[in-house]
């Protein structure tokens, strides 16, 4: 199903779905890479509590997986639920 892929593509680019990634620079973590990482619930190794934390945090900002798959796959004049953005490159 589309929003099955769009969830494991995003979680492969952000994390390559390890909940315990963490972001050298930036020090975000976790599967969609939270940041600051304490606003993540829970621990590095809680795949569940993570992935219904990001379902949330996906949920509110774009709606679907497909959304946000499509958002951060997006080059130029790019909208999610808080407004459009001029992006240069893909996300990261």
């Amino acid at each position: 199903d589309y929003e099955a892929e769009a969830k494991a593509f995003i979680y492969h680019k952000e994390s390559t779905n390890r909940t315990d990634a963490i972001n050298p620079t930036s020090g975000a973590c976790g599967l969609g890479q939270a940041l600051p990482c304490s606003k993540l619930p829970c621990s590095l190794q809680d795949y569940s509590c993570q992935d219904q934390w990001f379902t949330n945090y996906m949920s509110e900002r774009y709606g679907s997986w497909v959304a946000a798959k499509a958002y951060w796959s997006c080059i130029g004049s790019c909208s999610n639920k808080y407004g459009t953005i001029t992006k240069t490159a893909t996300w990261w």
